[in-house]
Order: structure tokens, then sequence, then C-alpha cells
């Protein structure tokens, strides 16, 4: 279930809100089936660091084409977000289509490099529940 509507009032009390919000050109809108695989790629820095990383780029157009797989990308929050995000209890979700990034749905979860500045490391690590 999607965290929009959680989220949306939310976005006016944050800096860059349009790095919450996907629908940026390629995106995907990944329709989720049982009989697919879900990925959900984390990339443990900020939107704008995490989006040109081609590596990122290059495996969700992979999974995305394959017909067993959908794949939906998450980034580490600003500590704007981050802090109304822990505040209104709403978890880390995808840009894609806001599911949780934890949740009834069994999701493979794979982070990004481990060269990622630490400080978005360690606060993905301090958010999880």
């Amino acid at each position: 279930m999607s965290v929009w509507p959680r989220l949306e009032p939310l976005l006016a009390q944050v800096q860059k809100p349009a790095r919450y919000i996907g629908c940026e050109d390629g995106a995907q809108s990944p329709a989720h089936d049982p009989a697919k695989v879900a990925w959900l790629l984390a990339y443990p820095d900020t939107y704008e660091i995490g989006l040109p990383n081609q590596g990122l780029q290059i495996l969700y157009e992979i999974l995305n084409e394959r017909s067993d797989a959908i794949a939906e990308r998450t980034y580490a929050p600003w500590t704007d977000l981050e802090a109304q995000l822990r505040a209104h209890h709403v978890p880390l979700f995808s840009v894609d289509t806001h599911e949780p990034a934890t949740g009834r749905r069994p999701r493979t979860r794979c982070s990004g490099p481990a060269s990622g500045p630490v400080r978005a490391a360690a606060r993905a690590g301090a958010r999880r529940t």
C-alpha cells in the first residue's frame, strides 16, 4: 500500500520535494504481481547523488525488462524529510510507487555501492525498525 497519502503533506515542509516524487524521464510504474520477484534498489545517499549512478540505472532497466521481475528505487532522504518521516512514523519508500520499503510483500533488497558517504549509510542503518 502506498505511503503517498501520509507523505504528500510532509513535502510542503522540505527544501526539495521533487526528489521524493519520482516521475522523471525513464521512471517505471511497475505493476506488482505475486508471480514476479520484487526488487527494491536502495542507494545509500540522496536522489541527486544516486540517480546518475549508471550501475543502478542499468540494473533497474534490466530487471524491469524481465517478465518475472519488477524493480523500484529508493534513496536516503535528506535530513529535513528524514526528521519528518521519523516524527510522523512514515517508513522509507520507493520513489516509483511510494510503497514502503518494509511490508507484507517480500522484496529482494539491493543496496548501492559501499563507497557512499558514511553519514548517509549510518542514517540508513538507523532507520531500520
